[in-house]
């Protein structure tokens, strides 16, 4: 018998500020509020494709690669996820 434990931690969904949701000009702001924080991130579209990652920083996420359209942008630390909807 295999037995498996997962365990999750969940973040606050006020641990990362996104703006601006319309996206304007090209540029995704993602800002944790603390700033020894590292975070990755990655947005796919609502049925699982991986248009960009990386790793979050001061500098805005330039998704001009996108169109118009909903996206889901996920914010990872450690064992940590969460979710947003974005819309471009």
């Amino acid at each position: 018998d295999v037995f498996i434990k997962t365990i999750h931690t969940p973040i606050s969904d006020n641990t990362y500020k996104v703006f601006p949701n319309p996206i304007k000009n090209d540029l995704l702001y993602v800002k944790a509020n603390d700033s020894k924080l590292v975070s990755s991130y990655q947005i796919s579209n609502l049925i699982g494709q991986t248009f960009l990652s990386g790793t979050v920083s001061n500098r805005p996420i330039d998704v001009s690669i996108l169109t118009s359209g909903s996206y889901l942008l996920v914010l990872s630390h450690g064992n940590s996820k969460v979710l947003k909807k974005i819309i471009k």
